[in-house]
């Protein structure tokens, strides 16, 4: 019951979160036909740095999931139960994958492998205030 329950609340807040997080949606076709087709949602993350627009490098991935695990450890201390702190950690996460979608890990595994590599202490410590051992499972993913 309480699994389903905070499932229930995650996804609640993952869909108040989108959708107050955005900026109005894509910009406007010429004749004011809608908004502009959205541009492709980006591969799997599999390497530290990716290309980005224009030959540009994309920041380390590893490294900024290790920096915002490490950004909601004092979120997760203010949160006085874990069915809270894993619906803001959710909330928290889409909203980061939001600021650049360069950002998506697409597996489970390959998150909880990157976190695992680069800040084990971190995240041991924002699965332990999130009472998971995965975050996967957090991400229900």
């Amino acid at each position: 019951m309480k699994r389903i329950m905070v499932s229930l609340v995650a996804s609640g807040c993952l869909v108040v979160g989108l959708s107050g997080c955005g900026d109005g949606g894509g910009d406007a076709v010429l004749g004011g036909q809608g908004p502009a087709e959205a541009p492709p949602r980006p591969t799997k993350t599999t390497s530290a740095v990716r290309e980005g627009g224009a030959g540009q490098p994309v920041a380390n991935v590893p490294d900024q999931l290790c920096s915002f695990l490490s950004t909601e450890v004092p979120r997760l201390k203010g949160k006085d139960s874990h069915v809270k702190a894993v619906a803001g950690f959710v909330v928290d996460y889409t909203r980061w994958v939001a600021r650049d979608p360069n950002r998506v890990v697409e597996s489970a595994s390959e998150l909880d492998a990157i976190s695992l590599a680069r800040c084990p202490t971190v995240r041991r410590e924002v699965l332990g205030m999130l009472d998971r051992d995965s975050l996967g499972k957090v991400l229900n993913r």
